[in-house]
C-alpha cells in the first residue's frame, strides 16, 4: 500500500528505470488483474504511435531486455 493507502504497481526495465506507474487500486485483488492485463497486453496488443515520427528499420531497432512487474508498493 502507499502513502493513500491504494496498491499500484510499476512496470520496470531489467536496468531499474521505472517504465509504468499504476493507477491507484483500492483493492490488491484488482491490482493484481491490472499486472496480468498489462502482461496480456504486451504480448498481444498493437503498439501505435501518436507522434507522427518514421518508424525505424530493422537496423534500428536495439535488441529487445527483459522487462519485469516490481511487486505491489
Amino acid at each position: 500500500m502507499d502513502a493513500d493507502d491504494c496498491f499500484r504497481f510499476r512496470l520496470v526495465a531489467e536496468d531499474g528505470e521505472v517504465m509504468l506507474t499504476s493507477e491507484a487500486y483500492a483493492y490488491e485483488d484488482v491490482a493484481i488483474a491490472g499486472i496480468w492485463a498489462v502482461r496480456e497486453a504486451a504480448v498481444t496488443g498493437s503498439i501505435v504511435d501518436l507522434t507522427g515520427s518514421v518508424p525505424p528499420g530493422p537496423a534500428d531497432i536495439p535488441p529487445a531486455f527483459p522487462v519485469s512487474v516490481s511487486s505491489l508498493h
